[in-house]
């Protein structure tokens, strides 16, 4: 569960960061869904993660493509600043390769 409420929060971040539409619902809201289907019982089960990683598979693309303008416009400081997220980003493949 932590390393659900991890990407969570990290893709919210970026998306609210990048000015991309968050559309996934809250948290507590599929988490309150889970304790009624299940009886109480508050963990995710794989049925509810999978439907919520679906849930990310669109924003994958989004969220690549924004990081690669904002690095194209500023590579000189990235390439200076953080040679790593630089060389991550100018290596990633075609992001829509990611909407799968």
């Amino acid at each position: 569960m932590i390393f659900v409420e991890a990407i969570y929060r990290n893709f919210d971040f970026l998306c609210y960061s990048l000015q991309i539409k968050w559309e996934i619902p809250k948290l507590r809201d599929i988490i309150k869904e889970s304790k009624d289907k299940f009886k109480g019982y508050y963990d995710l089960y794989e049925h509810d993660l999978e439907i919520l990683m679906t849930k990310f598979k669109p924003i994958v693309p989004k969220i690549i493509k924004r990081l690669k303008d904002v690095f194209k416009h500023e590579y000189s400081y990235w390439l200076y600043t953080n040679n790593t997220i630089y060389n991550f980003l100018n290596n990633l493949d075609d992001y829509e390769d990611y909407a799968c």
